[in-house]
């Protein structure tokens, strides 16, 4: 019995000396390195994002002793005991993995770049506090361990007492051994309160460490944002700078092609307005991408008609097809409300680009807008709006990238049709805007189709237009390309208003030069020019001239001015 008794305090010493040893070689100095390289990586990273002129070598520096520490969860040797906990396995598989992605992400990480250093530094930031919880894990299951130890200790010696009371010498030795056991585990004991205590500063100081670096990063965020509206702001005054000289160059240059001239002068005034118009929309196109960018462009709504919309469409597209030798359709659906409410300016702005983009890219055929009504909810209406043209068409490669700000084809059609590549951008954005979507139907060579959707109301009141002459969708290839004309007023009793043209005409040629200066007081030359006899057909137009005018937008002003005297002298013959 005493030899079974003393071997087995014998084993009980051993096991506890094991123990001891195994606790050691439950590496806490691998995960607290782990973590405290995390930190450091997650440290750096928020550093490299906020200096502009940062380095990538120093980051890629970093990540490499990271991940040296990492490997160390692969050796068995290691490893032995960390598997007993059920965290364990998938954290490392977890870190292993996210090393082999990060390893990608920093080859494309740009200094500067507080979105993609935020998205790398919170997952390791995640990391890291699991690492911690392990840590704490692995002290608090060794500190049970060595409690229950001496546990079973308190009991072996209790048995030594009762069983050996009369062997002073075994029972000596034995309890001078079991002492100087109980000191090691409270040695041990000790420790592991310590580890733990020390695991909850390194804790907190990450806390402490991430709060201060996601402060850093809100500051650097913050910064950018103000930096964003600067450039708007720098883009709003500097487009609103060059549109003023640009509008004098189309108001003159419109006033010198009314003049009697030799046809070769004529020609370069003709060539220089162009010009002048292609630059006005280019420099337009640019305000409206930076406005979208930083978010400050917002919709106005206001009551108007689709019909106009549609009408003024028609009169700004259809030279330019019938300069090409292209026919101009449109189509729209007869149970379509035409007083609507809604941003009717920047409808105008998709339908007029996609239109212009339509006539560009055809050399022959036609060109059609179908406009036809997809849902309707009380108020709401769902409108769809196709415009199809025959013209080169596109490959799947091409649509896919036809979206992207200031992309082209490719090379050759950017050579060969110019333009910033900004236009079908800013046409997603607007479309989006207005409750839509937008995609693109396209084969080489057999034409596009370009199919978005947007969200109007039903107008408050009703207004009064004339109706716009649209196309039989039955005998599309009948149509003809007359321009539309709005309907005459009908003779009153007193008859029929004549225009005087000696009235009208010197207030014609007033008027583009008050615009082009962004004179308000072009209003006073309206309502007189309005108050003339024989233009109350015209009343829809001088009303948004004068709107325009009011609201100082005199881009839209002389627009409407130019379809305004456009239609006057085609009526009168001039």
């Amino acid at each position: 019995m005493t030899v079974m008794i003393l071997l087995s305090g014998r084993d009980l010493l051993r096991e506890n000396r094991v123990a001891q040893d195994e606790f050691r070689t439950v590496n806490f100095w691998l995960i607290s390195q782990a973590e405290l390289e995390t930190a450091r990586f997650v440290t750096a990273l928020y550093q490299h994002a906020a200096n502009p002129d940062a380095q990538i070598d120093d980051l890629i520096l970093r990540f490499e002793i990271l991940w040296s520490r990492f490997e160390l969860f692969t050796a068995e040797r290691y490893i032995n005991n960390l598997n007993a906990f059920e965290s364990f396995p998938p954290l490392r598989a977890k870190s292993l993995s996210l090393l082999q992605e990060t390893e990608d992400e920093l080859n494309h990480l740009q200094p500067g770049d507080l979105e993609g250093a935020t998205r790398i530094g919170d997952r390791y930031t995640d990391l890291a506090i699991e690492l911690r919880q392990l840590g704490i894990q692995a002290t608090q299951q060794a500190t049970q361990d060595a409690v229950a130890r001496q546990n079973r200790i308190n009991s072996f010696t209790r048995q030594i007492l009762y069983l050996f009371s009369g062997v002073l010498l075994s029972a000596a030795l034995m309890i001078a051994l079991l002492i100087s056991e109980m000191f090691n585990s409270r040695r041990l004991l000790r420790t592991n309160r310590a580890i733990t205590r020390e695991l909850q500063i390194q804790g907190e100081n990450l806390q402490q460490t991430v709060e201060e670096r996601t402060h850093e990063l809100r500051l650097a965020k913050e910064q950018a944002e103000e930096a964003s509206r600067v450039k708007s702001d720098f883009m709003a005054n500097i487009s609103h700078e060059i549109r003023t000289p640009m509008n004098a160059i189309i108001g003159m240059s419109h006033l010198a092609l009314q003049a009697d001239m030799p046809p070769t002068q004529k020609s370069y005034i003709r060539k220089v307005n162009r010009a002048a118009h292609a630059l006005l929309r280019i420099i337009d196109d640019i305000l409206d991408f930076s406005r979208l960018n930083s978010g400050s462009l917002m919709l106005e709504e206001h009551d108007f008609c689709l019909e106009d919309i549609l009408d003024n469409l028609n009169s700004l597209i259809l030279p330019l097809a019938e300069e090409k030798g292209l026919v101009f359709r449109m189509e729209r659906q007869p149970e379509i409300p035409t007083d609507l409410k809604g941003d009717a300016k920047r409808l105008s702005q998709i339908l007029l680009n996609l239109s212009n983009n339509a006539v560009k890219f055809t050399d022959r055929g036609s060109i059609q807008l179908r406009v036809s009504l997809l849902q309707r909810q009380e108020n709401t209406l769902l409108l769809q709006f196709a415009m199809q043209d025959s013209g080169i068409g596109m490959s799947m490669e091409q649509v896919g990238q036809l979206f992207q700000p200031f992309g082209q084809l490719d090379s050759s059609t950017g050579r060969r049709y110019s333009g910033t590549g900004l236009g079908l951008s800013i046409c997603q954005e607007l479309v989006e805007l207005l409750g839509g979507q937008i995609r693109v139907e396209s084969e080489p060579g057999r034409g596009s189709i370009f199919i978005f959707s947007a969200r109007f109301h039903l107008a408050g009141q009703p207004t009064n237009h004339p109706h716009l002459s649209l196309h039989d969708p039955k005998e599309t290839h009948k149509a003809t390309t007359a321009t539309y004309k709005p309907n005459l007023p009908t003779a009153g009793k007193h008859g029929p208003q004549t225009l005087d043209w000696s009235r009208v005409e010197p207030l014609l040629l007033q008027l583009p030069a008050l615009l082009a200066d962004n004179d308000t007081r072009a209003v006073e030359l309206l309502e007189l020019l309005a108050s003339q006899p024989g233009l109350s057909q015209y009343s829809t137009l001088l009303h948004d001239i004068n709107n325009a005018i009011k609201e100082y937008d005199f881009d839209t002003a002389c627009r409407l001015f130019s379809l305004l005297d456009a239609r006057i002298k085609e009526d009168q013959g001039q």
